[in-house]
């Protein structure tokens, strides 16, 4: 959940996510991983083994992205980056009071292929999180 009531939600989405990646780069997978509210009801809920997964299905351990790492695969703080990883924002328009949103996620020191897709839905409290998936688009 992300607590509050929010002048620009755009700014509290976009913010929320590079904070989750930071997480993500630091090692701290699980606390990233309690950040999502919910899973998305065609996936696994999200795991940091979840995660592995689906980055191996997207960058193979023996394929080309990883072999100019040592075969290795990581998440780099975004602040780090050249750009801004392509922020995508979809207000929702069939009264559901949400927004999806969907970001390039940083690997091995640039901002990938692979996209997270999330979805957040406003409540009183603030907006609720899900990951829907993350994928090469």
């Amino acid at each position: 959940m992300i607590a509050g009531v929010f002048e620009d939600p755009k700014l509290a989405i976009l913010t929320f996510v590079r904070c989750w990646f930071r997480l993500l780069a630091a090692g701290r997978w699980d606390e990233a991983c309690a950040l999502l509210d919910q899973p998305n009801a065609a996936n696994p809920p999200w795991t940091p083994d979840e995660i592995r997964r689906v980055l191996d299905l997207s960058y193979p351990p023996d394929g080309e992205f990883r072999s100019r790492q040592a075969g290795r695969l990581f998440f780099t703080d975004p602040d780090l980056l050249e750009g801004d990883g392509s922020p995508y924002f979809y207000e929702f328009d069939n009264g559901s009071d949400g927004y999806s949103f969907e970001h390039h996620v940083p690997l091995n020191g640039r901002w990938s292929d692979v996209t997270a897709e999330f979805t957040f839905y406003r409540r009183a409290e603030g907006f609720l999180v899900e990951l829907i998936d993350m994928h090469i688009m």
